[in-house]
């Protein structure tokens, strides 16, 4: 009997050893955490709406960088927050590919995007440290027409303890010379002979810099998406340019920072 006690005590042990070693990779939760992902059609019409594209995955929002997801180049995914939400900043851990992240309200109502190339899990804040309010969807797709495989997406709202990230994983602190304020005047030239001219975070021409060099090695989609934010887009809420891979001549780069 003694014997029987003494195995049970062991194996009560290991348990107890072996069970948190298995949650080494996870991290405080997000708004994002455990909240269903969807993986849908690139259209924010069907952000509320059914659809036959749409396909339910815990794993990308499941606090744990071991699991994830793959979202297919012609798909996007879609959170769910559940309610509106303050978002300053995000963690995610995926491919080191091009893609996009934007923020729509409760009535899908556009709020804001930003390019990225993803990441190794670190907690960044937005380009510009942008605070964005009123969060309550939140979709990401590819820039450079490949597939994108995540293994962990989070967002969070530095001035609320609840989304704090884990205490063990200190975050560098914020150097006030934001390198995301550097910027760029991308000026593309058409075959035709017509220029177009963007002002735009370095971030972005960076994206476009790589579409064009897998565009012309031929990959990757034909056209690809300008966001013309608000120093480009007049009287309207959003305006996005298409240029078309064949149709530019060349194009050139001139960078500048704001600070």
């Amino acid at each position: 009997m003694k014997r029987k006690i003494n195995l049970f005590l062991i194996l009560t042990l290991i348990v107890s050893v072996f069970i948190p070693l298995s949650s080494v990779s996870a991290y405080t939760g997000g708004y994002a955490n455990g909240k269903d992902s969807t993986i849908m059609v690139p259209s924010t019409y069907f952000i509320t709406q059914p659809h036959h594209s749409k396909v339910v995955t815990p794993t990308i929002t499941d606090n744990d960088e071991k699991t994830g997801s793959i979202i297919p180049k012609e798909l996007m995914l879609m959170i769910d927050l559940g309610e509106d939400r303050t978002i300053d900043s995000y963690k995610i851990n995926s491919d080191l590919k091009g893609m996009r992240i934007s923020f729509y309200d409760r009535s899908v109502g556009y709020l804001g995007e930003f390019a990225l190339t993803g990441g190794d899990g670190k907690l960044e804040p937005l380009p510009n440290e942008k605070v964005i309010k009123q969060v309550r969807y939140i979709t990401l797709y590819t820039l450079t027409g490949e597939d994108i495989n995540i293994n962990e997406l989070d967002f969070f709202y530095s001035k609320d303890p609840n989304t704090s990230p884990d205490p063990t994983d200190p975050v560098d602190p914020v150097d006030p010379v934001d390198p995301s304020a550097d910027r760029a005047i991308l000026v593309v030239t058409m075959t035709t002979g017509l220029e177009k001219e963007y002002d735009l975070p370095i971030s972005d021409v960076n994206v476009f810099l790589k579409w064009y060099d897998t565009r012309d090695s031929g990959s990757g989609p034909a056209k690809f998406a300008i966001n013309k934010y608000i120093n480009n887009k007049g009287p309207f809420s959003k305006r996005t340019d298409y240029v078309i891979f064949d149709k530019i001549l060349t194009f050139e780069v001139s960078e500048y920072t704001t600070n």
